[in-house]
């Protein structure tokens, strides 16, 4: 057994340290897991409602569940937006134009 000067046992500070890093695993953990449980679910959410058929769908759900944050990457780059999608988007746009256009510049209403 080593004992400093001061009369401490080194022993004990790797101890502490240890627990420091544990802790900082966990809570690393504690983040990361639910964001990706999260871009998970959404993605798969996003695979059943685009009807790619039996095969596209399987197949693009088990790269998600495989590689679940790569996979999620590929779908949400790859995907074609749905007819509804640009529809609503187009619209929403158009509403604000027109919003903008009623309003005055400087909003004073003078």
């Amino acid at each position: 057994m080593h004992v400093l000067v001061d009369g401490t046992d080194p022993d004990e500070d790797r101890v502490h340290c240890a627990e420091g890093k544990d802790f900082a695993v966990t809570l690393f953990w504690l983040v990361v897991i639910p964001i990706v449980c999260v871009v998970v679910a959404l993605t798969l959410y996003d695979i059943f409602r685009h009807h790619l058929g039996g095969w596209g769908t399987a197949g693009w759900c088990l790269l998600v569940v495989i590689l679940p944050m790569i996979g999620s990457i590929i779908w949400w780059a790859a995907r074609k937006p749905m007819p509804g999608d640009v529809d609503a988007a187009y619209v929403a746009e158009a509403e604000i134009r027109a919003q903008n256009q009623r309003s005055p510049v400087d909003r004073t209403g003078l």
